[in-house]
């Protein structure tokens, strides 16, 4: 339940956390990715695994879990993705050169065999993960600047990209063909495939959030998430009913997606929203920041 009651219970990091995800399977325990490298904690506070920078000045810009708990997956600044193990936070295994670019891993998707990283050129990698290898499928550059979000869809049949550009592309699945192009009004911080199949969801830095119909691929509706402030980042729900809006002034939204009325604010008072994530029950939310 939502109570939007704001505590500090603890400290997780030691730097800005750049991405932060629950496991598939529970909310007892949640994974960041930032500044200080990987960790998993306990939501009572109990720091659960470290796994430390590769190299000085590397830094871990996004992370995501397998589905079955095998592996924690982040991407790092040196382009990098590596396969840790969540017990002991071995590496198992590293795909080098995982996106284009210099820029490093800047968004990472994962759903099954399929691995979807971003890079700061506007490209786009997918992955395959075998048993012990994990091949390029197809690498691709629509967008004409930074990859700010991926987001694979529940069926696992397509994926969609927002850029600084301002445009979202949804592609299709195993082959990464472009399907359809959601345009925002400015550069755009996440896009989501919503899981009634038929919407798109769109969150530019400008506040405006644009919903559009896939099956027609027009806009459908278009309004401001927040009134003041800016939006640093937006995390629809697993079960696609709440929208939660981040901001730069350490403020989080959360809203009903069906009609965009407000279910609560909290003032988290930390600096900058950087990150959020929702629990696979929808039941907890969690935001981390620059401090």
């Amino acid at each position: 339940m939502l109570t939007f009651h704001t505590e500090l219970e603890h400290s997780s990091s030691t730097g800005p956390i750049k991405s932060i995800v629950f496991p598939p399977s529970s909310a007892q325990v949640y994974c960041t990715a930032g500044d200080g490298g990987v960790q998993i904690w306990a939501c009572s506070g109990q720091l659960l695994l470290h796994i430390d920078l590769p190299s000085p000045g590397t830094t871990a810009e996004m992370v995501q879990l397998s589905k079955d708990g095998k592996h924690v997956v982040s991407g790092w600044s040196d382009g990098i993705v590596r396969f840790h193990t969540p017990e002991s936070g071995k590496l198992v295994r590293e795909v080098r050169s995982a996106c284009s670019g210099t820029g490093g891993v800047t968004a990472l998707a994962l759903s099954g065999e399929v691995l979807i990283v971003g890079g700061a050129d506007g490209g786009i990698k997918l992955w395959k993960i075998g048993r012990s290898t994990v091949s390029l499928v197809k690498s691709t550059r629509e967008h004409r600047g930074k990859i700010n979000h991926i987001s694979i869809s529940d069926d696992g049949h397509s994926f969609i990209s927002a850029g600084q550009d301002g445009a979202a592309l949804i592609w299709g699945l195993p082959e990464v063909s472009r399907v359809s192009l959601l345009k925002g009004t400015s550069a755009l911080t996440s896009a989501f495939l919503h899981p009634n199949g038929v919407h798109g969801l769109v969150a530019g830095t400008d506040k405006e959030l644009g919903y559009w119909d896939l099956t027609s691929g027009k806009e459908i509706r278009h309004f401001k998430g927040i009134s003041t402030g800016n939006v640093t980042c937006v995390e629809l729900s697993a079960d696609g009913n709440l929208v939660a809006i981040g901001t730069r002034e350490s403020v989080v939204r959360v809203i009903k997606y069906r009609d965009g009325s407000s279910v609560g604010i909290g003032l988290v008072g930390c600096g900058m929203i950087t990150c959020m994530a929702w629990s696979r029950d929808n039941k907890h939310l969690i935001a981390a920041t620059e401090y």
